[in-house]
């Protein structure tokens, strides 16, 4: 009796102690470049990284939601519109510092163009995005790592940015256009405790005196 009371019992207490994961799509408000001269020009959403006659460096940035629970993934999705998007070499993701999320929307980032072009492409690494050949109405997703996790937990309710830069001295990776903006996803994973059912709360109040009661009982019956 006492075992099955005590199976019973932890059974419910395990299903308390379980989390749900929930998936959370956020669409970029922003993307864009930079060039190495510090142009910027806020009407062309085009993301482009890479050579072209210039060094371009790409951006994207979400509106992160405010959110409880732990940020246990994430990654961001990208919709390739151009049959001519095409990453010759890896490149890498980066941090933005605050300062230039704040100007980077900004023509020319209000005459701070090359600092912000600089801050795309170095800093805190967040993670490597690689592909070859042409993608026409392909979605590619690259992972973000653990780094990149922390900054979104602590973004919540604020903007979360990211940087491309091409790792190497040749190829581009262009993607996204004023047609298609909106289409640049961040996928996030939020662990969050479950919500014990009214029945499962009743259960257990009324399961731990009873276990307790039955194992006094038996210990009584052995004193004798």
């Amino acid at each position: 009796m006492i075992k099955n009371l005590a199976l019973g019992f932890a059974t419910i207490f395990l299903s308390v102690l379980t989390t749900d994961v929930n998936a959370v799509s956020v669409y970029a408000f922003d993307t864009g470049w930079y060039r190495d001269d510090g142009v910027h020009e806020p009407s062309n959403k085009n993301s482009l990284t890479g050579y072209l006659g210039n060094e371009y460096r790409g951006f994207l940035l979400w509106n992160i939601p405010q959110f409880e629970g732990n940020l246990v993934s994430a990654s961001f999705s990208v919709l390739m519109s151009y049959p001519f998007a095409v990453f010759q070499s890896t490149g890498q993701m980066y941090d933005i510092s605050a300062d230039n999320i704040n100007l980077i929307s900004t023509t020319n980032g209000s005459g701070n163009g090359l600092n912000v072009f600089s801050d795309l492409g170095s800093g805190q690494v967040y993670g490597n995005i690689s592909t070859i050949g042409s993608h026409d109405d392909d979605w590619l997703t690259f992972e973000l790592n653990a780094a990149a996790l922390s900054t979104i937990y602590q973004a919540r309710g604020g903007v979360f940015g990211i940087g491309m830069r091409n790792a190497n001295n040749e190829g581009w990776f262009l993607f996204s256009s004023g047609s298609n903006l909106g289409v640049q996803n961040l996928n996030l994973e939020i662990a969050t405790p479950a919500v014990p059912e009214p029945e499962e709360w009743a259960m257990m109040i009324v399961g731990i005196p009873l276990v307790g009661w039955q194992i006094r009982r038996k210990q009584g019956r052995k004193a004798q």
